[in-house]
């Protein structure tokens, strides 16, 4: 652990953001063009190994605690970068719209960074401690990109099911949200990006049975809690049921679906 606190991994991130685009410190509009584009470049190369040398420090520690306290410091050191750069951004007077690529991909980027901090390492996390107000934001912009690429890309059996539009008014209805009338957590904007990550990958089966659709399981997994899903859910194994007119008939088609 102690070279592991003696050097310092996020460096040139950190170099970057709290000083090479902070306005108050550089004279940001002397960056030529050419040194945005080796920025830009830079950065997704810069998130992979961060992403590499975050799980070998974990994997090469055997102290849970240390293992705890790194993750920790990773996840509040990115949190702290995430907010100067939307400083930095608001004090931008330039108008160059490299930069605001620049700018963009930072974010975008650092975005993906605190993703994997908190889906592979959760457990070493505070998950119900309030979001910042800058990383919800962030957060919210980040959700709707991908939930509007979602709703583009997604397949006839995905876009057909009437639970899929049910997910989609309430993740639009957060992120749209200036007030909301509970405190955001991080297990919140957890919940919800496992929740759009997972409707990304969701495979269909031409076998499929019939008891529950693939969406349908994963929202069982994830616990969805929505009164309006569970009405559709309920009402659906209801007709399944009522199909049949034995009693018996009816049992066995119940019994089925706890099973399945």
């Amino acid at each position: 652990m102690k070279n592991i606190v003696q050097s310092y991994p996020l460096e040139w991130l950190d170099l970057l953001i709290t000083v090479t685009l902070n306005p108050t410190k550089t004279k940001v509009r002397a960056i030529t063009n050419e040194q945005f584009n080796n920025i830009i470049n830079r950065i997704p190369e810069e998130n992979l190994r961060l992403q590499k040398l975050i799980k070998t420090h974990v994997f090469s520690t055997t102290k849970e605690e240390e293992i705890a306290l790194l993750i920790k410091q990773y996840h509040s050191s990115l949190i702290a970068l995430l907010d100067q750069t939307l400083e930095n951004q608001k004090e931008d007077t330039s108008r160059k719209l490299i930069l605001k690529k620049v700018f963009k991909v930072l974010l975008s980027n650092i975005d993906e960074l605190l993703s994997f901090i908190e889906t592979r390492f959760s457990t070493n996390l505070i998950l119900d401690e309030r979001v910042p107000e800058m990383y919800l934001s962030v957060t919210k912009k980040e959700l709707k990109k991908k939930l509007d690429k979602l709703k583009s890309n997604a397949s006839l059996k995905l876009k057909t099911h009437p639970a899929f539009d049910i997910i989609l008014k309430r993740l639009y209805h957060f992120i749209n949200s200036t007030h909301l009338h509970y405190e955001v957590t991080f297990r919140d904007i957890f919940y919800k990006k496992t929740l759009v990550q997972g409707l990304g990958g969701l495979e269909y089966n031409k076998e499929e049975v019939e008891a529950y659709s693939a969406l349908d399981e994963f929202l069982i997994y994830l616990n969805f809690n929505s009164k309006a899903y569970m009405n559709l859910f309920t009402d659906h194994i209801a007709k399944q049921i009522n199909r049949h007119d034995s009693t018996i008939e009816k049992m066995d088609t119940l019994l089925y679906y706890y099973k399945a």
